[in-house]
This record gives C-alpha cells, structure tokens and sequence, in this order.
C-alpha cells in the first residue's frame, strides 16, 4: 500500500473540512479523502472513500492504524469516476463524517485536538495507478 498526501501548513481545532474528490484513472480499488488534526506522518485522523463505494475512518497513532470502521460498503458513495463531496466536521471530541451532504458515520474520540488538515490517496502495490482530482476545498469553523 502506498498513501501520498499533501499538507495545509495550518493548525485547526474545531473546523469543517470539504472537498469535491474525481478518480480520473486508476484501479477502483483505490482511497482518497481527507486527512486531519494531523500531528506528524505517525499521528492523525483519516476519512477516505474508494471508486467501488467503500469509505473508512479512523486514527494513525505512533504509527500504529485503528480503523473506526475498515472499508464498509455505503449507498451515498457515488462510484467509479464520479466526483463526491467529503465532509469532516471536528467540534471538540465530535466527528462526524460525510458523503454527498449524507452522514456516514459519528464517533467521539480524543485522541488529537487539533492539528494539519490534507489531502490523500491511496493506491495498492499490485494494482498501482490511483490518479485523484481534488477541487473547491473549503475550511469554515464547526458551528
């Protein structure tokens, strides 16, 4: 597995992150999505979607992966090359994940406060090639 992500530079506690994601080639056994209260590469929260309709969200901590919920089918989740709207909304412990203004999923967890926002995909070793559009990125405050 290979993720390539890219930075803000910016430190945020309660915010709401969007972003408009279109796979433009690549296998659909891919991720993209969202990265956030990024610390460092060994420390942070994710929330990714694949082209086949998957989407997962969990924490990086010291290196170490605990997936809130690891690849789960979701209907929201527009397929193939399709462009989906990702939402994170970070208020306090609170997070909750969207897809296409759908909630996906809620979880409360304090590990990280506050930290980096980015952007990321992923592609397999035997099935490289994930090629992602990210687009009309927004950052507003949590209401």
């Amino acid at each position: 597995n290979l993720t390539v992500w890219s930075l803000a530079g910016k430190s945020l506690d309660d915010a709401v992150v969007e972003v408009d994601a279109k796979p433009n080639g690549g296998p659909e056994d891919n991720g993209f999505g969202i990265l956030f209260r990024v610390k460092d590469r060994k420390n942070f929260y994710h929330f990714e979607i694949s082209s086949d309709g998957y989407w997962r969200a969990g924490v990086m901590k010291d290196g170490k992966w605990d997936n809130f919920d690891d690849w789960a089918p979701h209907p929201s989740i527009r397929q193939s090359s399709a462009t989906n709207r990702l939402k994170v909304v970070m208020k306090g412990d609170s997070l909750t994940f969207f897809v296409n203004n759908q909630q996906i999923f809620q979880k409360t967890d304090k590990t990280f406060t506050s930290g980096d926002i980015g952007l990321s995909a992923l592609t397999l070793i035997d099935k490289p090639g994930t090629d992602i559009s990210f687009d009309n990125v927004s950052v507003t405050k949590a209401p």
